[in-house]
Formats: C-alpha cells, sequence, structure tokens
C-alpha cells in the first residue's frame, strides 16, 4: 500500500508540475501537495520500522539477559565465534571464566593468550580438527589469570559454514570442571597408593565387583600362579583351581557373595 500510493502520487506530482510548466494551473512547481504525500508515506513507512526495531532491541535484550541467567546458574558461558571477523562474543559468565573485563573485545588470539603454555597446541589442534565438515570442538584445558591457581575448563562447539562452503562462525560453551579434575586427580592418587601398598603385601590380594568378577590382582597372586592380570581377571582366576576343589570352592564364593 505504501509503495504503490508513492508511485501514485508521484505520477500525480508530475502531472501537476506539467500542468503549471504548460501555464494551466498557476502554481509554483516544487510546492507540491503529491510531493509532499510521498514525504509523509515515507516518514509513516519509517517509523514504523524504527518502532519495530526499538520492539525487537528490547525483546533482544530480554533474551539475552534471560539465556546469562540461566548460563550463570549452570555454571557455564556461552559464546559465539566469528571465524571470519575474527571477533568473539561471551556471556558475562564466559568473560568471567576467563578473567576478561565486561566492555574488552575479544579475538582467538586473546583467548589463546589466556590458556596454559601446554594446552595452546591442543586446543590449536581441536580448533582446526572442527573445521572440515562441520566438525564437534572438544577440548579440555587450565585457562591462567593473574595470580590466580589455573582454572580447568572444557568447552564444545559446532562450525557453521557460509554459502561459499568456508568455517563462518563457531558457537558453542564453557564450563568450569576444575573441582572435578581435583577430584578425578584425589582418585588417582588413591588407587596409585593403593596399588603400591597392594603389590609390595606379602600376601596374595584380589577384588571383585557386584558382579563376582574379579577386578583385581596384586603383583603377589601373579607372581604365585605365574599367569597374567588379564587372564586372571573376571573368572579367569578358576582355571587354576584344581578340579577336584574347583566344586567346593565355587559354592563357598556364590554364597558368601548371596549372604554379603
Amino acid at each position: 500500500m505504501v509503495g504503490g500510493g508513492m508511485v501514485f502520487l508521484a505520477l500525480m506530482g508530475t502531472g501537476q508540475a506539467v500542468l503549471v510548466f504548460w501555464g494551466i494551473i498557476p502554481a509554483p512547481i516544487t510546492a507540491s501537495l503529491f510531493y509532499m504525500g510521498i514525504v509523509a508515506a515515507m516518514g509513516f513507512e519509517l517509523s514504523h520500522h524504527v518502532l519495530r526495531a526499538a520492539e525487537l532491541s528490547e525483546e533482544l535484550r530480554e533474551s539475552v539477559q534471560r539465556m546469562d541467567l540461566v548460563a550463570s546458574a549452570a555454571d557455564f558461558g556461552l559464546w559465539v565465534w566469528d571465524i571470519e571477523g575474527d571477533e568473539i562474543w561471551t556471556t558475562d559468565k564466559g568473560r568471567e571464566l576467563f578473567g576478561f573485563a565486561k566492555k574488552e573485545p575479544l579475538d582467538f588470539a586473546r583467548f589463546a593468550g589466556r590458556l596454559h603454555p601446554d594446552d595452546r597446541e591442543p586446543v590449536r589442534a581441536a580448533v582446526a580438527a572442527a573445521f572440515p565438515n562441520g566438525g564437534d570442538y572438544h577440548a579440555e584445558y587450565r585457562v591462567v589469570s593473574g595470580d590466580t591457581p589455573p582454572r580447568w575448563i572444557t568447552a564444545r562447539g559446532k562450525t557453521e559454514f557460509g554459502t561459499d562452503g568456508q568455517p563462518l562462525r563457531m558457537r558453542g560453551a564453557s564450563i568450569y570442571i576444575t573441582e572435578r579434575k581435583r577430584s578425578e586427580e584425589a582418585l588417582r592418587e588413591s588407587e596409585a597408593r593403593f596399588r603400591t601398598v597392594a603389590d609390595t603385601a606379602p600376601v596374595m590380594i584380589w577384588m571383585a565387583g557386584t558382579d563376582t568378577l574379579c577386578n583385581f590382582f596384586n603383583k603377589r597372586w601373579l607372581d604365585f600362579t605365574g599367569r597374567t592380570l588379564e587372564q586372571e581377571l573376571g573368572n579367569g582366576w578358576a582355571e587354576g583351581v584344581h578340579p577336584d576343589d574347583f566344586e567346593r570352592c565355587f559354592k563357598t564364593y556364590t554364597t558368601s557373595f548371596g549372604a554379603r
């Protein structure tokens, strides 16, 4: 309607100018109500778009705030990397994880500068591996910022491509996993201490799961049987029991499990 009205008013304004030029209508050529109508129609359309843009801006701001609230509550940061322009947008939580200021411009070089030196190349390799065919990006690394201890982060993302088939952007999330890493390290240390004690004990030690399948034999056991750990695991140990003793041994073993 606006476009058609503008065309109609332009034609009428041209007609008026011709009539004034021929002297049929005594009026200035530039003072045309028809052209004022065109201006009014354009102003109406522009005002409509400006108002709609303001509404969309407010809706977008509310959406970003809600998204940031959810991400902060879940203790992870969302990010988008514009690969062509080398610009990174991230939520406030994402900036907090890496120690960036709220208004600080971000690019891949600044991001890589916050990584532990031992983790930079593995992260670059993970990014390069995610480029072909829209692959997934997954990496775990340490973030070093100021005097604070290194923080462990796990990141996952997805590459998006443009119409030319080139990587366009990558979207993903970064999650704080320092506590999990500490627990895993403590568990590894505990298992290492247990194995050291078990392997140096002067007795044969074995363990089984609730499924009755054996999952550990110490070094003294393996030295005594002359078999490998793989041969003994599960029910493999039963091969070393004398046939005359097997039924009694198996019954005692399974009955004890049943009786807890």
